[in-house]
């Protein structure tokens, strides 16, 4: 190669441009070349270097702005396939969501018919606890109103043997003040009638009062006891977020009518809670009428068979007190209290 050509080749890659070369290097490599003259010659030289520098240089950005656009291109595709995989993996989820949705419907239908007939089982079972606790404790009421029934009687029969200044207040007569100056035939008559009457209200008063205890303690526990199992059953979480749904659901105008699958729904809800409701009441009026039977029933032929007796005594009773003169006994126990009331006044 020639000298000068030799010489600018091993320098040009370290030169900024072509006149810093010229004028840097002319004198080591030509001094008889004046400063254009190598100029032009370093030109002519650097041009093929620099062209293919340059051309070497723009097929590897040329390469890189390729693989660039691969790379770009092969993420873009990546990330379209894994979209499109997801999408597509979403749609089977929420098709197997919606069959699997279906399928739960119709088994929970199921479910809970048949959970209402397990509950119906149980119940019946419970139902006998609480019947054989019931004839218990009416047998023992009965027991223990016979016993106070004896008691009273004589405590009745005493009453009405001696006078009594709280008779008009009690009875809502004025018996003690029309009575002062009555004859032995007017009592007769009056005890007869009216004093029979008020003997009479004595029983039904007493008899009541025992028959709103017996209602609170029997009576009531078997309400209660039927209130508490049908609030059991309609208060269990299922139940009652079910009821919720479709009370919101009949709050819905005329668009209701629309959605054809919930409707198919909210009428298979209110067959089978109609259903139960009837079954309910039919069980719980089968159930009433072995209450009355065997509770309630025997604590009412006792009364009547109490209403009997106490007829039968009241006749005797009467009878006696004509006999003895009674009113007499009345009349001097009345002087007596006046009299002491007198003395405790004057004192």
């Amino acid at each position: 190669m020639d000298p000068l050509k030799e010489g600018i080749h091993n320098l040009m890659q370290n030169a900024s441009s072509l006149r810093d070369v010229s004028i840097k290097y002319k004198d080591e490599l030509l001094e008889n070349v004046n400063q254009d003259y190598l100029l032009l010659g370093v030109g002519i030289v650097l041009c093929p270097n620099q062209g293919e520098v340059e051309g070497s240089s723009g097929e590897k950005a040329n390469e890189l702005g390729e693989n660039k656009e691969e790379v770009a291109t092969k993420e873009g595709e990546e990330k379209k396939e894994e979209a499109e995989k997801k999408d597509a993996e979403k749609k089977d989820e929420e098709k197997n969501v919606a069959v699997e949705k279906k399928e739960e419907d119709e088994k929970t239908e199921e479910w809970k018919r048949k959970e209402w007939k397990k509950w119906k089982k149980g119940l019946e079972g419970e139902w006998k606890v609480i019947s054989t606790k019931l004839e218990e404790e009416k047998d023992k009421w009965i027991k223990d109103k016979e016993s106070e029934w004896n008691e009273w009687i004589k405590g009745i029969e005493k009453k009405w043997m001696h006078y009594n200044p709280n008779m008009d207040k009690e009875y809502n007569s004025n018996i003690l003040k029309e009575s002062i100056n009555w004859t032995d035939e007017q009592w007769r008559q009056w005890i007869k009638t009216e004093g029979k009457l008020y003997m009479d209200l004595d029983w039904k008063k007493w008899f009541f009062e025992n028959q709103s205890r017996f209602d609170q303690i029997i009576v009531k526990e078997w309400i209660q006891w039927k209130k508490n199992k049908i609030i059991s059953w309609l208060t269990n979480d299922w139940k009652r977020s079910e009821q919720q749904d479709w009370e919101k659901f009949e709050e819905k105008t005329w668009t209701k009518w629309f959605h054809m699958t919930n409707m198919k729904n909210y009428l298979e809800f209110k067959e089978r809670t109609d259903n139960e409701w009837e079954e309910w009441f039919l069980w719980v009026k089968k159930k009433d009428n072995l209450f009355i039977e065997k509770v309630l029933n025997e604590w009412l032929k006792w009364k009547d068979d109490k209403n009997v007796l106490y007829n039968q005594w009241m006749d005797v009773f009467i009878t006696n007190w004509i006999n003895k003169k009674q009113w007499t006994v009345w009349t001097q126990e009345r002087r007596n209290l006046n009299a002491k009331e007198k003395a405790t006044v004057s004192a």
